[in-house]
């Protein structure tokens, strides 16, 4: 996180669900308190020809300090880092039945969201 933006934890939860929303993927669920941020599987990230079908979800955790107030002296919350998880699930259906199913992580939506944060929160 850039040291100017460590102490603007609204500030950087709108840019994370900002991106999100940027690169087409819809939220599931959002705990602005916890810092977690979750997608829906996405099905129009990658599409594949026949019986085949790709999707993925998007996880978002923020490493984030409440502030204390009763600190001596108070100290204000901080936001130390972000986490990103980008996991993919590819499968093929034959006349209604489950073939194949194969679960990983999308390494080219995780650098594609990796880098679209990093110019938003990261070092300068």
């Amino acid at each position: 996180m850039r040291n100017d933006l460590q102490n603007q934890y609204e500030k950087c939860w709108q840019s994370a669900i900002n991106t999100m929303l940027d690169n087409h993927l819809d939220l599931a669920s959002t705990d602005k308190e916890s810092g977690y941020i979750r997608t829906t599987e996405n099905t129009g990230a990658v599409i594949l020809k026949g019986d085949w079908a790709y999707k993925v979800q998007v996880s978002v955790k923020f490493s984030y300090l409440p502030a204390d107030p009763r600190a001596n002296p108070p100290t204000p919350g901080s936001v130390e880092k972000l986490r990103i998880q980008a996991a993919g699930t590819v499968a093929e259906t034959k006349n209604g039945r489950l073939k194949h199913y194969l679960k990983g992580y999308d390494t080219e939506v995780l650098q594609n969201l990796f880098q679209d944060l990093q110019a938003k929160l990261g070092p300068r």
